[in-house]
């Protein structure tokens, strides 16, 4: 038997994101006559092939497949032969079922009635291996200057491209473009709020709506302040004394904040296990309305889709059981899954972080693991890893109308862009 191997990737059809590397065999199949002119086969049973059998979901061919089934007697079978034909939709090779062929599919006669063989294609081993996220680009360094950034925490992306960076170790939010050129600084407030300038020194989280209203959360201070486009401080909901075990303005701990499909300021506070959703004056930034959602254990970070309407909230988890998770709900606040729990769905989930959801679906999570890295549950599917390595305490997570992932890398006080579809 001769053995001529070489390899070849072929796009899955399981989904996006994922190649099926697939590694062929070119047997020939060759016969001797034994002394009674029977002809005696040199591949033999314990040499059976089997491999799994997966339908290409974009047309009705199929890969190759051999079972052991097929290796009758020894012999090439031809129960599962295909033949090779070029998908026209994705320009991949494929096989589709033949005419009738002769007998023992593989051996043919010649014109002395001899039995010739013929090469056949059979997939000898196939394995799954996840494509990673390319990184785009990287801006920032740790600094106080102008373009600098120091832990940088969450990150917002605006239709229009903008993004807001929470610049934690400098008190500041920076409004750039995806290149990292600087176009507005929103700073600590001053003599407008308490009258100190070293108080509110713990941004976490930002969010901007159509309206041009910014809002920003502050861990050190339990409140969520409402800047105008110009970065002017309007409001300050939370950071006042708790009365009968509750804040007045119904903020305790805020920590993530999002922008709905409704234009409102949604706000997850970790002590109160709620999500707030906000509607606000667009002049004043008074509030108009006000929904709270109950049943979380210690939220974090929360992001909603603006194509979909849905929205993804992380979970620290606590030390009576409950394990660190994202959970997903409808516009109507129905939880519809939990991720990050079952093994057999994806990986499992060590320490949430920022998450986001893009126009198919997926929710993307940046998680501190054993390594920290970004996790990508779709829509229907098994999550993966689509960023393992470079990054230390990813924090924050958006999405650019391009389509590119913006991860802020808190240690390496920098943000990166990466492609990961």
């Amino acid at each position: 038997m001769t053995d001529k191997r070489q390899s070849r990737a072929l796009a899955s059809p399981l989904g996006s994101g994922s190649l099926r590397v697939v590694r062929k065999i070119q047997l020939s199949v060759q016969s001797e006559e034994g002394s009674g002119g029977e002809v005696k086969p040199l591949l033999q049973k314990s040499e059976r092939l089997t491999v799994a059998r997966e339908e290409c979901s974009k047309c009705d061919l199929f890969p190759a497949l051999l079972t052991n089934g097929d290796c009758e007697g020894g012999y090439l079978g031809n129960g599962r032969n295909r033949e090779l034909e070029k998908c026209s939709i994705r320009g991949e090779r494929k096989y589709r079922e033949p005419s009738p062929s002769p007998e023992r599919g593989h051996l043919e006669r010649d014109g002395s009635g001899k039995e010739q063989s013929s090469p056949a294609l059979v997939e000898e081993a196939e394995e799954e291996v996840a494509e990673e996220a390319r990184l785009i680009r990287q801006f920032g360094k740790q600094g106080s200057g102008r373009s600098d950034l120091t832990l940088p925490s969450g990150v917002h992306a605006t239709p229009q491209g903008q993004l807001f960076l929470v610049d934690c170790g400098n008190a500041r939010v920076q409004v750039t473009d995806s290149y990292g050129n600087v176009m507005q600084q929103v700073n600590s407030p001053r003599s407008d709020y308490g009258g100190s300038s070293r108080r509110c020194r713990n941004y976490f989280d930002v969010a901007v709506n159509s309206k041009g209203l910014i809002a920003l959360t502050c861990a050190a201070e339990r409140a969520l302040l409402v800047f105008n486009r110009h970065g002017r401080l309007l409001q300050t909901y939370g950071g006042g004394p708790i009365v009968g075990g509750a804040s007045p303005d119904g903020l305790e701990a805020p920590r993530g904040v999002t922008v709905t499909q409704q234009q409102e300021f949604l706000v997850a506070d970790l002590r109160r296990g709620t999500l707030t959703a906000l509607k606000l004056d667009p002049k004043t930034g008074s509030r108009l309305e006000r929904t709270v959602v109950t049943g979380f254990d210690r939220p974090y970070l929360v992001a909603a889709c603006q194509h979909s309407g849905l929205v993804a909230v992380s979970e620290r988890g606590s030390e009576t059981g409950r394990e660190p998770c994202v959970k997903v709900l409808d516009p109507g606040w129905t939880t519809l899954k939990v991720l990050g729990v079952c093994p057999g769905m994806g990986p499992v989930l060590s320490s949430p972080w920022g998450i986001c959801i893009d126009h198919d679906g997926a929710v993307l999570v940046a998680d501190w693991a054993e390594r920290h890295r970004v996790v990508l549950f779709p829509a229907q599917g098994i999550g993966r890893v689509v960023v393992s390595d470079g990054l230390s305490s990813p924090r924050g997570l958006a999405l650019l109308p391009s389509g590119s992932l913006v991860v802020s890398d808190s240690m390496h006080h920098c943000i990166k862009l990466y492609q990961y579809k």
